[in-house]
């Protein structure tokens, strides 16, 4: 299980990923424009814990 927590801005966004079987922590910066992002969380496996910022264009 992936533990996921994402700093969102307009043009992208940063996560911290947490492996839980292994320990590893990763940090990441996702480009929205080319798809990046979306690439990313198409591959997240299930279950995954993922949390984001509250932000006013969040809803």
């Amino acid at each position: 299980m992936l533990i996921i927590g994402c700093d969102l801005h307009s043009r992208y966004q940063v996560i911290a990923r947490l492996d839980m079987e292994t320990g590893e922590i990763v940090t990441r910066r996702l480009e929205h424009e080319d798809g990046e992002a979306r690439a990313f969380y198409a591959e997240v496996p299930k279950p995954s814990l993922i949390g984001i910022e509250a932000t006013g264009y969040t809803q």
